[in-house]
């Protein structure tokens, strides 16, 4: 996922968005409760470059969660990384404008969970209805009728 102030262009006007606000109020916490390690790329203590870390990480994670919100081409990268090197438990998210009409076509067959993100902020409300799917997906993993979710 990015990180920091973005911009996003979805609604036809500039809207800055604080995607370290959808990491710290929307994945994070979900993961705390469920006793699962959760970090991000840019939150790791690497000196260098960063990318064999990521990718590392990207291929070994058990599950990764691609937020592709304002879809910053890095994100969408990565994703491709992702389905390339691990074919399970990627699981997508973005603000609702990016969905809307659609989402690029590589990724618009995939299930995207949805959340609203306003300039202002992520509404609490917002977020304990995006937290309580994002457990619930998180949970049923193992259930997923699909061997594999990369195509």
């Amino acid at each position: 996922m990015g990180f920091g102030l973005k911009p996003s262009y979805a609604t036809g006007t500039v809207r800055m968005l604080d995607l370290n606000l959808t990491y710290t109020k929307l994945i994070k916490p979900v993961f705390d409760e469920l006793g699962i390690k959760c970090q991000r790329a840019c939150d790791m203590n690497v000196s260098g470059s960063i990318d064999q870390v990521m990718i590392k990480a990207i291929k070994e994670s058990d599950i990764v969660i691609c937020d592709i919100t304002c879809l910053n081409a890095n994100a969408l990268w990565e994703l491709g990384v992702r389905h390339a090197l691990n074919k399970q438990h990627t699981i997508l998210m973005s603000d609702v404008a990016h969905l809307s009409p659609s989402p690029p076509f590589d990724v618009s067959h995939h299930v995207i969970y949805g959340y609203k993100h306003a300039p202002e902020g992520i509404a609490d409300d917002e977020a304990e209805k995006f937290k309580a799917t994002l457990k619930n997906v998180i949970m049923n993993l193992e259930n997923n009728l699909l061997k594999s979710d990369s195509p």
